[in-house]
């Protein structure tokens, strides 16, 4: 009988995670992230799945992409995961996956490097586990790139609590 509702359960995907992560797919375009420089497109062309985000950055330069999550989530273990093609044509440093939390008073916590992302001839699968401090209540989750210049796409970003 357990192996019956186990198997039921995986069959109805009762099991599955919820993406913390408004459109971590891009197949809303850009809506639920904040740009902080670089040129951000929605692309079919170079997509994993339906669509994927284009960062396209002339000159070296800070850019990131960020997004708040909107879930209470203090003391708990994230998965941060998603796909990402750096163009190896063009002056990329690893771009990082990173994560930004502050307490109740918008007071840093932490800035923490999560993932470093390389250059590669096709899709880079990246997947980390983070740890949330007890006192966070606000956490921003983004994908940074430093002293670059060229594009990367993004695809299928999600962040899920275990």
């Amino acid at each position: 009988m357990r192996t019956l509702l186990v198997i039921l359960l995986a069959t109805l995907g009762l099991g599955a995670a919820e993406n913390l992560l408004t459109n971590g797919d891009f197949e809303a375009g850009t809506s639920g992230w904040s740009n902080n420089g670089g040129e951000l497109s929605v692309v079919k062309d170079r997509a994993v799945s339906g669509q994927a985000l284009k960062i396209s950055m002339k000159a070296p330069g800070e850019r990131n992409i960020s997004q708040k999550l909107s879930t209470p989530i203090a003391g708990q273990t994230l998965t941060i995961s998603g796909k990402a093609f750096l163009d190896e044509a063009n002056d990329w440093k690893p771009t990082l996956i990173y994560m930004f939390t502050q307490n109740a008073e918008f007071q840093k916590i932490d800035w923490k490097v999560l993932k470093m992302v390389q250059q590669a001839d096709d899709w880079n699968s990246f997947s980390v586990d983070a740890a949330i401090p007890n006192e966070a209540v606000h956490v921003t989750i983004g994908v940074f790139a430093k002293d670059s210049a060229g594009t990367i796409w993004l695809d299928d970003l999600s962040v899920t609590a275990k």
